[in-house]
């Protein structure tokens, strides 16, 4: 008895959408391909991001993350490039961020740098549970804040928010988190935007900008 195994053939590769929502309006798009770009490669592209020189004009620059998965569609087996959740990206940049949190954030997110005085960069994530959420920050807030900046800051700002301690403070009648230094710097920032929507960032400013711009009526980047 001759077996003959014919393997699968992908007829054909969905193109990436040019066109997208974000959670909120971003003067520009970039998407970084993870199958092509290995975990250094990506951060050394981030970092060299964050130390953009300030610019007269403020503007958001929002970076999205693709990779391929198969897909069975009627004209057959295809590849299909899709946007990477938390959970995904975590496990590409080697990140160590809590599964306790990643159960518990949704798979659309945003990431990007705004531009102005300062060049900072912000996450935005969407959660299923704000309590367990919640909990999961407040047992590992540094460890978290200090692997989502990891890419993006030098390795003792790292190692500072690591081992740092986070205080409350009011900013723009929103409940934050800080994390200060000893020149008095905020270094690492989050809070919560709603019940669902947690904001990450480097400092005061930047939570004000993205909150206005969260606020505003949505835009699709053309």
């Amino acid at each position: 008895i001759i077996i003959i195994i014919i393997p699968k053939i992908i007829t054909s590769i969905a193109t990436v959408e040019t066109t997208r929502q974000g959670l909120f309006f971003a003067d520009e798009q970039i998407a970084i391909d993870l199958d092509k770009n290995n975990a250094d490669q990506i951060r050394q592209e981030l970092r060299t991001k964050s130390l953009s020189v300030p610019e007269s004009k403020e503007r958001v620059q929002e970076i999205y993350f693709v990779y391929q998965v198969k897909e069975q569609a009627t004209e057959g087996l295809v590849m299909k490039m899709v946007e990477a959740s938390p959970t995904v990206l975590s496990a590409k940049l080697d990140l160590k961020l809590p599964d306790g949190l990643l159960r518990f954030l949704e798979p659309q997110m945003m990431f990007g740098f705004y531009y102005g005085y300062q060049t900072a960069p912000f996450y935005i994530f969407k959660t299923k549970s704000y309590k367990n959420t919640a909990d999961a920050l407040l047992n590992n807030e540094s460890l978290i804040a200090s692997e989502l900046l990891s890419p993006l800051v030098d390795a003792s700002t790292t190692e500072k928010i690591k081992n740092g301690q986070f205080q409350d403070k009011m900013v723009r009648n929103y409940d934050a988190r800080l994390m200060i230094d000893e020149t008095n710097t905020v270094i690492a920032l989050y809070s919560w935007v709603d019940k669902n929507t947690l904001v990450f960032t480097t400092n005061e400013d930047t939570f004000s900008s993205i909150l206005n711009s969260f606020l505003s009526p949505k835009r699709v980047v053309k």
